[in-house]
C-alpha cells in the first residue's frame, strides 16, 4: 500500500467514524470494545444456530456490562466540563447595587374592587 493510499483510507475511516455515533464510542473505549467483541463473536461461533435471537441474546451477555460504563464514563465526563467551565471563568466581578424607589406602599390593605 502506498502512503497516498494509507492516507486516503485513514480519512474515509475517519469520515465513517464522524458520522456515527456508535463506532466514535468505540474507537475511544476500545480497551472495552475489543474484548467485548471478542466475547461475542465467540458466543455466536459456538452457538448451534446463527439466527437473530442468537445474535441478539449473545451482543446482550458481550456488551451488556460494558454499555452502562461507557455511559457513565460519558456522564461523569460531562459533568465534570460543566462544573470545570465556571470556576475557569477568573473575571468575576464584585456585585454592583443601586438603591431603587420603592413604590407607595399604603398603611392598610385596600379591598379588590367590584
Amino acid at each position: 500500500m502506498s502512503p497516498l493510499e494509507n492516507k486516503a483510507a485513514f480519512q474515509a475511516l475517519a469520515g465513517i467514524a464522524e458520522n456515527n455515533p456508535l463506532i466514535r464510542a468505540a474507537i475511544k473505549y476500545w480497551w472495552l470494545a475489543i474484548p467485548a467483541s471478542i466475547v461475542m463473536y465467540y458466543k455466536v461461533s459456538r452457538a448451534p444456530k446463527k439466527d437473530l435471537e442468537t445474535i441478539l441474546t449473545s451482543f446482550g451477555v458481550s456488551f451488556g456490562p460494558v454499555i452502562p460504563l461507557i455511559m457513565l464514563s460519558e456522564s461523569l465526563a460531562r459533568t465534570q466540563v460543566t462544573v470545570a467551565a465556571p470556576a475557569a471563568a477568573s473575571s468575576v466581578k464584585d456585585a454592583q447595587f443601586q438603591v431603587v424607589s420603592s413604590p407607595a406602599i399604603t398603611p392598610t390593605p385596600q379591598p379588590f374592587p367590584t
